[in-house]
């Protein structure tokens, strides 16, 4: 597979987006992210998308200069890190974009949902997709309790 390829899903994969979000992020086919992944060749425009979407950027420097690693201008805010949390409606509420990323039950997307909006507010959202008891928070609600639950507990002892 094309190393640039690789660094883009590697990326992709630690910012918590599935294959199928990496693709709608980079408005192309999932299909073509998949034959990246079998060895296909990526268009140079097919690579920026695909860097954009995982929050990188290309670049080009001078043969034998070396590469300095520069954090991006700014911090991505929650939005802007999990657009393909809710990629059909980008005006969308907070609370869409913090229910999706419980719903979605990782790790890390929960965790940086709690950086931004608080973890009284992250819970608070959870217990009202509770109510809704809908087959998806069904299938969340083991993991993503356990989640809150190690979130929570850390909150409590960097607080202590």
């Amino acid at each position: 597979m094309n190393p640039l390829i690789t660094q883009i899903l590697d990326q992709s994969r630690q910012r918590g987006l599935a294959q199928k979000d990496l693709a709608a992020e980079a408005q192309v086919s999932p299909e073509n992210v998949s034959r990246l992944k079998k060895g296909a060749n990526p268009s140079l425009a097919l690579t920026e998308a695909l860097a954009r979407a995982a929050g990188l950027q290309l670049c080009l420097i001078p043969l034998g200069q070396r590469v300095a690693h520069q954090p991006l201008p700014r911090e991505l805010t929650f939005r802007d890190k999990y657009k393909a949390l809710v990629w059909s409606n980008r005006e969308a509420d907070d609370a869409v974009f913090i229910r999706r990323a419980l719903l979605q039950s990782r790790f890390t997307v929960v965790l940086d949902a709690a950086k931004e909006f608080g973890l009284d507010r992250i819970e608070n959202e959870w217990a009202k997709l509770a109510t809704e008891n809908t087959d998806e928070f069904a299938r969340a609600a083991k993991l993503t309790d356990r989640i809150l639950k190690n979130i929570r507990h850390g909150y409590e002892q960097i607080t202590a």
